[in-house]
């Protein structure tokens, strides 16, 4: 059995339980199921078993038991991968639009990490049982670079570089509207939306500070590709900050416009980062899909 304890931060008190843990759990339990471990008195609160709508508040210990699951196995997929760099210790990729990073459940399948474990011999494990040599994650419908740890020394050394924002991380992006300065920066704190817990809001009484820095590439009559960069890096960072200043991404649906766009129009173009085994700067390119070339020629 595993024990886990999750502290109800300010951000996240004022929702129920079972979305906390919904959330809290993805990589291990469904949600179905974590009802029917509180229904078992598998989660306990103050020492004391609740219901799946109780309203979680700051600074409570939630206490979770986890009954082990037998054969439980990920499905390695021959799902083709851009493998832009490999050495002994990590993979550089450039995902595609419309690929899943990892899965929110087992069973589930058709994700990058599907593929991963097809392609790749070792992954680190320290992420969880459903995020296999994942350090970070690019959202399903944007494409671009990521890079994948193969053991967990290596990960552990990349995620502290993405936690001390020494990582270089650029986007292309189309936008809506004609962006005014050609250059500037987007401070706005970032935390979940109170009514969809799965999209996140523009929220100034959250401690989640996100920092973007954009540029103009090139306008057009109603729209702007930009050049990004992150300071750091939130849930959907790029898409609610451009949101914000009333310029969304082409193609995004949950922040944007759809618009006229086939795809989102955000890609991971370059990445950077300090080699843990060689100590060595590196960065990486992949050029922009096709896709969003031809819709940036038709603007």
């Amino acid at each position: 059995m595993q024990k886990k304890v999750f502290k109800i931060t300010q951000e996240d008190a004022g929702i129920r339980l079972d979305k906390y843990l919904a959330d809290k759990l993805s990589d291990c339990v469904s949600r179905s199921e974590i009802r029917k471990m509180i229904d078992a008195g598998a989660i306990i609160i103050k020492g004391a078993q609740i219901k799946p709508r109780y309203i979680i508040k700051a600074d409570e210990e939630v206490y979770v038991s986890i009954e082990a699951k037998d054969e439980q196995v990920l499905l390695a997929e021959d799902i083709k991968l851009d493998v832009v760099y490999q050495d002994d210790y990590l993979v550089v990729v450039n995902k595609p639009v419309g690929l899943t990073v990892h899965p929110p459940s087992f069973g589930v399948e058709h994700t990058m990490v599907n593929a991963l474990l097809f392609h790749i011999d070792k992954l680190s494990d320290i992420a969880g049982p459903l995020k296999p040599g994942i350090v970070h994650r690019l959202d399903k419908d944007t494409s671009g670079l990521m890079v994948i740890a193969k053991d967990n020394n290596t990960h552990e050394k990349l995620a502290l570089q993405f936690k001390e924002r020494t990582v270089l991380r650029e986007y292309i992006a189309v936008v809506m509207g004609v962006v005014e300065f050609d250059q500037g920066v987007i401070d706005a704190p970032i935390g979940r939306s109170l009514n969809m817990r799965l999209k996140r809001v523009i929220d100034y009484n959250s401690d989640r500070d996100a920092i973007t820095n954009y540029n103009v590439i090139k306008r057009y009559k109603k729209k702007t590709v930009l050049k990004l960069s992150l300071k750091t890096g939130r849930t959907h960072q790029i898409r609610v900050h451009l949101k914000h200043i009333n310029h969304p991404i082409m193609g995004d649906r949950s922040y944007g416009v759809g618009g006229d766009a086939s795809r989102q129009m955000l890609h991971a173009i370059r990445l950077g980062f300090n080699h843990p085994a060689f100590d060595d700067f590196r960065i990486f390119e992949a050029k922009m899909p096709e896709e969003m070339h031809v819709y940036i020629e038709s603007l």
